[in-house]
């Protein structure tokens, strides 16, 4: 059974919360006790369950790095939950057609996120 994490993106603090609890009624609990605004927009990001190559883990919208061509795949993508699992988001046709190979049968590294970092994927269509 994985682990079920979640991390919580701020845009208008420009601010990540890190292993944030959240309640049946959608109230945010971090436990280092910073307040967490609770109006939109927040964006959540939950925990794939995976780690990549180095240990590190994976969370949708973060962005991974593949060090050599994997099922023709290379360069940087970003994480995403699509059809009830986690894999890469399509850039071209090569990379829709092999979504379904997924983060953790390819050697990645997470090398940031799409709300933090969002010029990781600029110009990327390798």
């Amino acid at each position: 059974m994985r682990e079920i994490k979640f991390e919580v993106w701020d845009p208008n603090a420009e601010r990540m919360y890190k292993n944030i609890g959240i309640d049946k009624i959608g109230h945010y609990d971090d436990p280092y006790g910073d307040p967490i605004r609770e109006e939109e927009p927040l964006i959540i990001r939950q925990y794939t369950g995976l780690k990549d190559k180095n240990g590190k883990e994976i969370y949708e919208g973060d962005v991974v790095e593949f060090d050599r061509s994997v099922h023709g795949i290379n360069g940087h993508r970003e994480v995403e939950f699509k059809g009830g699992a986690f894999g890469i988001r399509p850039m071209n046709q090569v990379d829709e057609e092999l979504w379904w190979a997924s983060v953790w049968n390819m050697n990645c590294k997470v090398i940031g996120n799409i709300y933090e970092h969002p010029h990781l994927l600029e110009g990327d269509e390798a």
